[in-house]
């Protein structure tokens, strides 16, 4: 089933303790439109299943955010040769994403065969690079197809030295906010 989410995002999000969130009530809400017609007229519909949330303080509307998800197979635009079609159209868009996934989703055919075959020539010819950077005293391998980096010196890798100095730069192990100056050191002890 394909859903149409809509976010609206009126303004910025009003403080926690006064926000009040409210269900969007299926029974009490529509979602029509209106779409011209090869410029002569005019095809007006709705969806009948819609649903979502509103969140926002009562004392300032404007602040308010809306998330509502609307189920693109509950089309009605009055019309039924048409909303058949439009059946018909999202039974074949259901029928194709789940022919995408068994190929080439994560468990898909295509996907399991790629690790059946591929993987072990990529393992074989990452061991044989690093052999070489290890032996030949490379500090850097980029793999010429995508740029990435295929071997690494381990003592190109910053990360111990970066760790130490932030330890130093605030002593108490959390980062400080940009923009606001460190806190004053605290006497005693």
């Amino acid at each position: 089933m394909r859903h149409l989410v809509m976010m609206g995002f009126l303004a910025v999000a009003a403080p926690a303790l006064a926000e009040t969130v409210w269900d969007i009530d299926p029974a009490h809400t529509s979602v029509q439109f209106s779409i011209r017609h090869m410029m002569i007229s005019n095809v007006r519909g709705e969806f009948s299943k819609v649903a979502g949330t509103v969140r926002g303080d009562q004392a300032d509307p404007t602040r308010a955010q809306v998330e509502a998800t609307i189920d693109t197979s509950s089309l009605d635009t009055r019309e039924a040769k048409r909303d058949e079609q439009n059946q018909v159209l999202q039974k074949k868009i259901a029928d194709y994403d789940a022919f995408v996934q068994k190929n080439w989703g994560p468990k898909g055919s295509v996907s399991q065969l790629n690790e059946q075959f591929l993987k072990p020539i990529v393992d074989r010819v990452h061991k044989i690079v690093t052999t070489f950077g290890s032996d030949e005293g490379y500090s850097i391998i980029l793999d010429a197809a995508d740029g990435n980096i295929i071997f690494g010196d381990k003592a190109l890798d910053l990360t111990d030295r970066v760790l130490e100095q932030l330890r130093k730069e605030d002593s108490n192990g959390l980062p400080q906010p940009t923009g606001s100056a460190p806190p004053a050191p605290t006497g005693g002890n």
